[in-house]
C-alpha cells in the first residue's frame, strides 16, 4: 500500500472522529431545553357569597405558574409553583364570632395508569439463551 493511501485513510478516520465527537457535544449542549421552566398565565376570578346578611367577595388576579420538571427527577411528574394575589371584600351585618375564607387549587392526575403491568422473562438452554418481556400500559383519563 502506498504512502499517499495510508496518510489519506488516516486523515478520513480523524475527520470522521472530529466530526463524531462535535455532534456529541453538541448534543449535550441542547439537552437543557427539555428541562426548561414554563410560565403560564392563568385567567383570575372572583366569587360573591350573600349568607346570613353578610356579603363576601373574594378575588384573584395577576396569577401564573410556572411548570418545572419534577422534584423528584422521575420524569413522569411535575412541580407547579402559582402565584397572584387574593382579595376578600366583606359587607353587611358581620358577627363577631369568627369565619375562615379560603382560596386555592385543585390539581389532580391527567392519566389514570391503574393497570400498569410489567413481566420479565429468560430462557436457558444448552445451546441458546433467550430473554424476553412484556409491558402493559392501560391509559385513562385521570
Amino acid at each position: 500500500m502506498s504512502e499517499n493511501r495510508k496518510t489519506g485513510l488516516r486523515r478520513g478516520v480523524r475527520v470522521a472522529g472530529l466530526g463524531a465527537a462535535a455532534a456529541v457535544v453538541l448534543g449535550l449542549m441542547s439537552t437543557g431545553a427539555a428541562n426548561a421552566d414554563t410560565f403560564v398565565p392563568l385567567p383570575g376570578g372572583e366569587k360573591v357569597v350573600n349568607a346570613g346578611g353578610v356579603s363576601a367577595k373574594i378575588a384573584r388576579n395577576a396569577e401564573s405558574a410556572l411548570v418545572s420538571p419534577s422534584l423528584a427527577a422521575n420524569g413522569a411528574g411535575r412541580t407547579a409553583w402559582v402565584s397572584g394575589d387574593v382579595f376578600a371584600e366583606l359587607g353587611g351585618e358581620i358577627p363577631e364570632e369568627g369565619a375562615t375564607l379560603t382560596t386555592g387549587y385543585i390539581v389532580g392526575c391527567q392519566v389514570d395508569i391503574t393497570g400498569l403491568k410489567g413481566k420479565l422473562s429468560a430462557d436457558l438452554g444448552f445451546d441458546a439463551l433467550g430473554m424476553g418481556g412484556s409491558l402493559s400500559v392501560p391509559i385513562e383519563a385521570g
